[in-house]
């Protein structure tokens, strides 16, 4: 006949193994959760890096686009060609996540006003017209960039 020491360690396996058993799967559901945290932290802080490019990308942009709009129409072959330059460089940067529609905007709004500006450099009868209607869509789409980079922000 087992004594009341051994019947007493009878019950305590398996209450131990249920604790192990529940214990082991809070950790795990935890580790999960902390992995998931751990993510969205990762691809915050690489959004936030993609913005921040393109914003130093944008102030090369801007300030192509000044002399661009400076320029005799004879003299735009270099300009234009900056801004196109700078557009290239956006279409490397890799953008991920609420970052990717911003910049479809971005580089589409660059593409109208390279356009504007080739268009200004034909000198036909209608250049100027077209240029302008093409340099007014554009902020139209910097516009729309404009809003859903503060979204793509804040998120």
């Amino acid at each position: 006949m087992a004594s009341e020491n051994e019947k007493g360690f009878g019950l305590l396996v398996p209450l131990l193994v249920i604790v192990l058993a529940i214990g082991g799967a809070v950790w795990w559901k935890l580790n999960e959760r902390w992995q998931r945290e751990a993510a969205v932290i990762a691809e915050r802080a690489a959004v936030a890096a993609q913005i921040a490019e393109q914003q130093r990308l944008l102030v090369r942009w801007d300030d192509a686009r000044k002399v661009a709009n400076s320029a005799p129409r004879v003299a735009l072959s270099g300009p234009v060609t900056q801004l196109q330059e700078v557009k290239r460089a956006v279409e490397r940067q890799a953008a991920s996540g609420c970052l990717a529609r911003p910049t479809r905007e971005l580089l589409s709004a660059m593409g109208m006003v390279i356009d504007g500006f080739v268009v200004f450099m034909a000198n036909q009868a209608d250049s100027r017209l077209r240029s302008t209607e093409k340099f007014d869509a554009a902020e139209v789409v910097f516009g729309r960039y404009h809003a859903l980079l503060a979204a793509c922000a804040k998120a």
